[in-house]
């Protein structure tokens, strides 16, 4: 059977007092899922915001570095050595057409200044 009974006032006070604590315990999570939330989204715009810096630098920032790698030297093919001996065959013999053509320059100009008495 049940009875008429009411609840006490102690009782009551204790339902009060839990379901504010509950109430509070609720607005903290809350506000803890929000600032998760926050977090999220800044991690994931991050890389869009670092380009469109890098875009409004002109992309002047410099790269990160690469770590060295000391394991082993970098072997060229035999067809990249060739073709590095060619391009530096081809900068040496320029250089030494420029050097000599401006050494005739000079023995010409030379040879005009004395022919023209002004030497």
């Amino acid at each position: 059977m049940a009875t008429k009974r009411g609840i006490s006032r102690a009782t009551r006070a204790k339902h009060a007092e839990m379901e504010d604590r509950i109430r509070q315990m609720r607005r903290e999570e809350d506000n803890i899922k929000a600032k998760i939330h926050k977090l999220e989204a800044s991690i994931v715009a991050t890389p869009v915001l670092m380009a469109g810096d890098r875009l409004r630098n002109r992309n002047l920032i410099q790269a990160e570095e690469e770590p060295e790698y000391n394991s082993r030297a970098f072997s060229r093919t035999r067809w990249q050595a060739q073709r590095l001996n060619r391009a530096h065959s081809r900068q040496a013999m320029t250089a030494l057409l420029l050097v000599a053509a401006f050494v005739g320059f000079v023995c010409w100009f030379y040879l005009q200044l004395r022919n023209n008495g002004l030497l």
